[in-house]
């Protein structure tokens, strides 16, 4: 799963990954099957870690050309000694970033017909889980 996550080594006879983010997300999904779910309808615990996996490489993907933007200006922010611009650069990264993987979750959530309240259960159940 980790493999997934970096785009890691596949097996040779794999189909190369699709070019639009959105597109691979439901292929993955796709390629995953059912996803599980408990009576609750929250997600058994291995479909939810491959569910995210699917989620955070794609959304990552996705923002790739934004961080690559942002880094360019951080670095320039930090190259002026512009502490300011510098932190505000990174709080806008990290706010752009969460809009994106908000984003792609709620397009998976629909994509395997999975209620959006059921996922944060999910999240907020194995969170809470020692």
């Amino acid at each position: 799963m980790l493999s997934y996550l970096w785009g890691g080594s596949k097996p040779a006879d794999a189909a190369p990954e699709n070019d639009n983010p959105e597109l691979a997300m439901r292929e993955g999904m796709d390629a995953h099957g059912d996803f599980a779910t408990k009576v609750d309808g929250t997600l058994e615990y291995q479909d939810f870690l491959v569910f995210r996996a699917i989620i955070n490489r794609q959304a990552g993907r996705a923002f790739a050309p934004k961080r690559a933007e942002l880094n360019e200006k951080k670095l320039a922010a930090f190259n002026a000694k512009n502490q300011q611009e510098y932190v505000k650069l990174f709080r806008e990264g990290q706010v752009e970033y969460q809009k994106n993987i908000v984003g792609y979750t709620r397009k998976a959530c629909e994509w395997i017909e999975l209620d959006a309240n059921n996922y944060q259960l999910t999240v907020r159940q194995y969170m809470e889980d020692e």
